[in-house]
């Protein structure tokens, strides 16, 4: 079961999630289908999704900037040096799809 929103204007849908054990910037992904259930909108410039409820429209508000920090604290960040091989590997494989 999940709940969105903030008292009084909250939506709560029943949903079934995948576990995974491993770092994440998200403590949770919704699907489609439950955002259908939920009858969301969402806005990924304004980082918000708003949502019907029985007291108005509920909304909840994404905080990229925290997921962010709390994601490079738990990944190792091994930067590739400018001179490296792996790195001009890279550079070509992107630069080709660009291309194409």
């Amino acid at each position: 079961m999940v709940s969105v929103g903030t008292f009084p204007r909250v939506s709560t849908v029943m949903t079934q999630f995948l576990v995974v054990d491993c770092p994440s910037a998200f403590n949770a992904v919704l699907g489609r289908s439950t955002l259908r259930e939920l009858r969301a909108v969402t806005s990924i410039y304004h980082l918000t999704m708003k949502f019907p409820t029985q007291h108005g429209v509920g909304e909840h508000l994404f905080l990229s900037g925290v997921s962010y920090l709390v994601l490079i604290q738990f990944l190792p960040f091994q930067p590739l040096s400018p001179s490296s091989e792996e790195n001009e590997q890279f550079r070509i494989k992107i630069f080709n799809t660009q291309t194409v």
